[in-house]
Order: structure tokens, then sequence, then C-alpha cells
């Protein structure tokens, strides 16, 4: 061969581990992508969190706090009723206080006198007071009370007789040979009381025997001395 020698191997292309190569390319690429996809998770986990306390509602500044508890405490949980209460019952115990609260003030209208007429002159033993109907705006029936005096020698009145509780507009009284006088008022169902009249006068001429009749009408609801 000369000066040339042997050379083994001349001219023979050396082998490249190709495949080797690949395979590292292949494993970084994946390493890669899978880290790019956990940094963009986290990435949009971040914006999420940061879009949702920007957009939440916030609360108030002053004022009342807000309660989100969902569940009362155990003594208000306690008090609560457990069975419904009809709004019907409510109104009608509603009303019915109110009712009860406002109290009657009004006076019944004042009775007028009826007989005898003011002055009279009587000659016998007993006379029918009489006067006229009291109303109440209230509309319940009200009863009668009046007052007779008897007048002394000296021009002064009294031995005064208070009748109360009529329910009838008339009243026997007694005649005597002193002058007499006489008032009469009405009293509601709440005990509101009218005007008095004014007083009538009237007096005995002479004390006739029993059993005579007298100048008025003989209908009754009680007595006087």
């Amino acid at each position: 061969m000369g000066d040339y020698g042997p050379r083994e191997g001349y001219g023979r292309i050396k082998e490249r581990s190709y495949r080797r190569g690949g395979y590292d390319r292949e494993r970084r690429l994946q390493t890669t992508i899978a880290v790019g996809a956990v940094v963009l998770l986290l990435l949009g986990i971040g914006i999420g969190f940061a879009v949702g306390r920007a957009t939440a509602p916030k609360a108030p500044t002053t004022g009342t706090p807000i309660i989100t508890e969902t569940t009362m405490p155990v003594d208000v949980a306690d008090e609560v009723p457990s069975e419904t209460v009809d709004a019907t019952e409510v109104a009608g115990d509603v009303t019915s206080e109110s009712v009860e609260a406002t109290s009657d003030t009004t006076v019944p209208s004042r009775p007028k006198q009826l007989a005898p007429y003011d002055g009279a002159i009587l000659t016998g033993t007993r006379v029918t007071l009489r006067w006229s109907k009291s109303t109440d705006d209230s509309g319940e029936p009200v009863k009668y009370a009046f007052e007779i005096q008897s007048r002394h020698s000296d021009g002064t009145y009294s031995d005064a007789q208070v009748i109360t509780g009529l329910t009838s507009r008339s009243y026997q009284a007694r005649v005597l040979q002193v002058r007499r006088r006489w008032r009469v008022w009405a009293v509601d169902a709440a005990g509101n009381a009218s005007k008095k009249t004014g007083w009538h006068y009237y007096k005995g001429k002479v004390v006739t025997p029993a059993g005579s009749t007298n100048t008025s009408s003989t209908a009754t609801t009680g007595t006087s001395n």
C-alpha cells in the first residue's frame, strides 16, 4: 500500500445517535408545554380572583352591620312562635282594644221640665213632675236624676232631696204649703251628666183631705217626701 499504510475506517461515516437526540428534544418540549400550562392556569386563577373582588358588592361603611349568618341564636329561635296567627284574629283584637281605649266624654242633652209649670199653685197633696226625653250620642238610653228643695221662712232653701237612677221621665212628689223648687238632669251609661235645668217652683195652696185628687197626672215611678 506504500506510504499510506492501512487506514481503517477511512471514508466511513460515523454513526450518530439521532434517536437519542430526538427523544431528549421530545421530553424537553413536553416539559415546556406542561410548565406553560401551569403558568397559564395560575395566571387565570389570579385574574379571576382580582376581577371577583373588584365586582363584588362592598359592605356599607356606616350604619348597622349586615348580618350574614343564616341561623338564629338559640335564645332568639326559642322565642319564635311555632304556630301561625290568624290575621283576622289580630285585626279583631286591635279593633276591640281601640274601642276600649276610646272613652265616652260627650254629655247627653239637657232635658226640659214639662209639668207643673213654673210658679204653679197646687191644691192637691201630690204632684207628678214631668220632663222631656234626653238623648246621648252613643245611642244608649240615659237615666235621670232630680233635686227638690223646700223654702224656709227666712227665704233660704234646704232639705234637699236628690233622686237618681230613674229610667222614667216622671216622678210623684209631695205638695206642701211652703214653696218648693226642683230641677232635673240626665246621666248616660258612661256616667256623663248633662247640664241641669233651671229651678222650677210650685206651692200648695191648702192641705186637702186624703183621697182627694190633685191638679196633675197620677202617673209615677217613685215618691218623694
